[in-house]
Formats: structure tokens, C-alpha cells, sequence
């Protein structure tokens, strides 16, 4: 049990680092976002494995609150180009491949949308597109 707790543990740290993100600050913002969403915890990994389920309520709710508090989308749902792909560039040193990869996944919110989906239809696009991104 202590290895996978330890396991568990590595591999979020690993890809929070990866992500440039104080883990302190991601852990917190993930709290403050499941009192919020009540999302299940175990949702997480899945969501990162690309299993965003987009009708499911509990994952648009805390995956909008999530890019909102780093900043990636705002309370009208317009996204933060600049940000992502800031956030991007600390993953892929290829800019071309940044630019690409934002232009793919950061559409901007069709009117009539809900912001709490769209949001996280950009979370999945990222995570379905190009495995092995951490956006969150």
C-alpha cells in the first residue's frame, strides 16, 4: 500500500512539474475545485488519460474551475492564448509544434455554449490530441 501510495504520488508530482505548475498551488487549486465540483478524486487520472466524459456535470464543473484559477480561461469562457502556449513551450521546444498544437484545441467558444464545457472540451482536446501534454 505505501509503494502505491508513493507511486500515486510520483507520478502526479512528475507531471506537475512537468507542467511548470507549483505542486503546492496545483494541490491547492484542485481542492479548492473538488469542494466546488465534487468531482470523484480517482477522476483525475482518468481525465489525464483522455477519458473526459463531457456530459458528466461534476467533470465540466471542476475542469472549468481549474483553467479559470490558473488562468487559462476566463468567466466568459475566452481562453488565454498566450498563457497555454507559454505553458506549452515548457514541453515542446518545437514553437511551430506549439502554435499547431494551440491552434487545434483552443477554438474559441461557439455562442451559446456553456463555459464550464467548453473548458473542458479543451482539456480533453489536449489530452486526446497529444498524449503526454499536462495542462492540468
Amino acid at each position: 500500500m505505501e509503494i502505491l501510495t508513493f507511486l500515486i504520488s510520483f507520478t502526479f508530482l512528475s507531471l506537475v512539474v512537468a507542467s511548470s505548475l507549483d505542486p503546492e498551488m496545483v494541490k491547492k487549486i484542485h481542492g479548492e475545485c473538488f469542494e466546488i465540483s465534487h468531482l470523484p478524486r480517482d477522476s483525475l487520472d482518468k481525465i489525464r488519460a483522455g477519458q473526459v466524459d463531457l456530459t458528466d456535470l461534476a467533470v465540466k464543473e471542476h475542469l472549468f474551475c481549474y483553467t479559470k484559477k490558473v488562468g487559462f480561461v476566463n468567466d466568459a469562457g475566452i481562453l488565454n492564448d498566450d498563457l497555454i502556449k507559454k505553458r506549452l513551450a515548457l514541453q515542446i521546444k518545437d514553437e511551430n509544434k506549439v502554435e499547431e498544437y494551440a491552434k487545434i484545441c483552443n477554438a474559441p467558444k461557439k455562442e451559446g455554449e456553456e463555459v464550464n464545457y467548453f473548458a473542458a472540451k479543451v482539456v480533453a482536446c489536449y489530452y486526446n490530441s497529444f498524449p503526454g501534454i499536462v495542462i492540468m
